[in-house]
């Protein structure tokens, strides 16, 4: 469990610059352009021409790249998510093999990802059987005198039995299955042919067991959440303990007991269906900086 110090940082100011706006052609090209970050990735393939009041996060919305592919791609961007220079390119795509490694991906209300399945053999070993006795007979005859000699072998095999056994997969899931821009709030939900999520009770319990993640969390006020590896917290309830994480995607601050409540919620009501059930999901805040996720 990780707390810090609270400290207040405002996003509002970027607000007007998350809005959505259609990606115009003169926003994007092939070629090169004039002036690039000079540590953008050497397998860069395309690239975004900023405008006045671009920052990372609009760049990310026009194009629909996840930040982490953006920070990876355009360092300066990590560094300075808002600050960008007019009419520079930044890079959206790169290349491995000379095959684009940017695709366009049609949004989906359910991420579910199969899992390996193991197979456990067990080998038993018995059963005897006995080859036909093989006999072999010498006669002698000496004067009136006579002699037999008689040989008997037997032969000893042994069957092999081989049992294979297959247990079920288990399809687990992380926050960075569920990018923003595939939506504020997305459902967890079976897919055929692929491993079945884990199902859990909704509504009132899972109410009580949001409770106690969230106290867990921030410690039933607030705490100082930063960007990095989720915060996680499990709570008992309905047929197991359910897996409740908070994520920051952008810039560190307090997040509110009432905050982590509330987006945890959000999930409840979204994804639980019509028999009180619900296989978890995740939710974002409207500027897309603080991810909650439920995996029963």
């Amino acid at each position: 469990m990780k707390h810090f110090l609270s400290l207040s940082v405002l996003f509002g100011f970027i607000a007007s610059s998350v809005a959505a706006k259609s990606l115009r052609a003169r926003d994007t090209t092939s070629t090169k352009p004039a002036v690039t970050e000079s540590n953008e990735d050497a397998n860069c393939n395309l690239w975004y021409l900023a405008v006045d009041g671009d920052t990372c996060l609009t760049i990310s919305q026009n194009t629909a790249i996840p930040l982490n592919d953006l920070f990876n791609w355009n360092p300066a961007l990590k560094n300075d998510c808002f600050t960008t220079n007019a009419g520079e390119g930044y890079c959206i795509g790169v290349s491995s093999s000379g095959v684009s490694s940017t695709t366009s991906v049609a949004p989906t209300s359910c991420v579910c990802v199969p899992l390996r399945t193991t197979i456990t053999v067990t080998v038993t070993a018995g059963g005897t059987t006995t080859k036909p006795v093989t006999t072999t007979s010498k006669s002698t005859t000496l004067t009136t005198i006579t002699s037999t000699k008689t040989t008997t072998t037997s032969i000893k095999t042994t069957t092999t039995t081989t049992t294979t056994t297959t247990t079920q997969a288990v399809a687990t899931f992380t926050p960075e299955q569920f990018p923003a821009s595939k939506g504020l709030t997305q459902c967890i939900a079976p897919v055929a042919g692929q491993p079945t999520p884990k199902k859990n009770y909704g509504g009132n319990s899972l109410t009580r067991a949001i409770g106690e993640a969230c106290t867990d969390i921030t410690g039933g006020t607030s705490a100082f959440l930063a960007p990095g590896d989720p915060y996680t917290a499990s709570a008992s309830e309905g047929s197991g303990p359910v897996s409740f994480q908070l994520k920051i995607w952008i810039g560190g601050f307090a997040v509110t007991n009432d905050l982590c409540v509330s987006l945890l919620g959000s999930i409840n009501t979204a994804c639980t269906d019509s028999t009180v059930h619900t296989y978890g999901g995740c939710a974002y805040t409207s500027d897309k900086n603080l991810e909650a996720c439920i995996f029963p």
